[in-house]
C-alpha cells in the first residue's frame, strides 16, 4: 500500500470463498483486522505503524504480525456395493433361507483363521447385498486396494439341500477422483461382479424297492406225484383202484369161461 497523506487506515482481510463445489477445498475462515497508521516525523518520509489482530471463526481475537491463510484439500468417502443372488433349483426360495459370508483378506484371498466382517441373507426374490448399512468394510476414507472373499456359509447345513461351494474374490480400487472425492471400482477376479450367483439343490429323494424274491425252480414229476391228499384226489384213486380191480375181475372170468369150453 503506497500513502501520501498521514492518518489512521483500517483494513479487513478475508480469503474469497467460492460459491458452490469448491472440489474439495476446506477455506480458511479466519478474518484479519489491519490497523495502518500513517506519520509524518518531518524527516521527509511518511512512516507506517501497522498493527494486526486475527480474528477466529469463533470470535477470539488474536494479535500477530503476519497474514496467513490455511487451507486443506478433503475428500468425501465413498461407498461400495457387492451384491448375488440365490438361485434354489428344485424348491421354493424364501427370504431368510441362506446366508453369505464376506471376508476381508490380502491379495492371497486366503480366509484361513478370519471371521467374516459381514454376513447377509437372501430377500425373497434371491437377491442379497453388501452396503455400508450393515459394514465397515464396504466404506472407504482412504485411497488404496482392498480384497475380499464372498462364500455361502454351509456350516449349519439344512438337509436335503446341495450348497453351492463357489469361493468368489473381489477387488475393491479406490481412488481421488482430484475434485475433492473418492471413487471405487469393484472388479470379480474370477468371475462376473454382475453376475454372482449361488446355485443350490434341492436333492430328490430317493425311494428304495424291495428286492423281487426269486422263483424257487420246480422239479420235474409225474402228475399227482405231489398233489395234496385233498378229497377230490382220494376219490380218483379210489376209482382208478376200481378200475383195476374190475379189470382183473375180468381177466378172472374171460379165463374160467375158456377151460369150460376146452373140458
Amino acid at each position: 500500500m503506497t500513502y501520501t497523506t498521514e492518518g489512521t487506515y483500517y483494513y479487513v482481510v478475508r480469503e474469497k470463498i467460492p460459491v458452490g463445489d469448491k472440489l474439495g477445498i476446506v477455506y480458511d475462515e479466519t478474518e484479519y483486522r489491519v490497523k495502518v497508521l500513517v506519520e509524518d516525523h518531518h524527516a521527509g518520509v511518511l512512516e507506517t505503524t501497522t498493527t494486526i489482530q486475527m480474528v477466529l471463526k469463533n470470535g477470539t481475537t488474536i494479535s500477530t504480525s503476519s497474514i496467513a491463510f490455511n487451507n486443506e484439500y478433503q475428500t468425501t468417502a465413498a461407498d461400495a456395493v457387492i451384491s448375488g443372488s440365490k438361485v434354489l433349483e428344485g424348491g421354493d426360495l424364501e427370504a431368510d433361507a441362506f446366508r453369505f459370508n464376506l471376508y476381508q483378506t490380502d491379495d492371497t484371498y486366503d480366509i484361513t483363521g478370519l471371521t467374516p466382517v459381514s454376513f447377509v441373507k437372501n430377500e425373497q426374490d434371491g437377491s442379497f447385498r453388501f452396503t455400508k448399512d450393515n459394514t465397515p468394510a464396504l466404506h472407504y476414507e482412504q485411497v488404496g486396494t482392498y480384497y475380499y472373499v464372498l462364500i455361502e456359509d454351509a456350516s449349519t447345513p439344512v438337509e436335503g439341500i446341495v450348497y453351492d461351494t463357489t469361493v468368489y474374490q473381489f477387488e475393491v480400487t479406490v481412488t481421488d477422483n482430484g475434485i475433492g472425492a473418492l471413487e471405487c471400482t469393484i472388479a470379480c477376479v474370477n468371475g462376473d461382479a454382475n453376475r454372482v450367483i449361488f446355485r443350490n439343490v434341492v436333492e430328490e429323494e430317493v425311494v428304495e424297492t424291495p428286492d423281487t424274491p426269486d422263483t424257487p425252480d420246480v422239479p420235474a414229476t409225474t402228475p399227482y406225484a405231489h398233489s395234496p391228499q385233498t378229497g377230490d384226489g382220494f376219490h380218483v384213486q379210489l376209482w382208478i383202484a376200481l378200475l383195476f380191480v374190475s379189470g382183473g375181475g375180468l381177466v378172472v372170468a374171460a379165463m374160467r369161461g375158456r377151460k369150460r369150453e376146452e373140458s
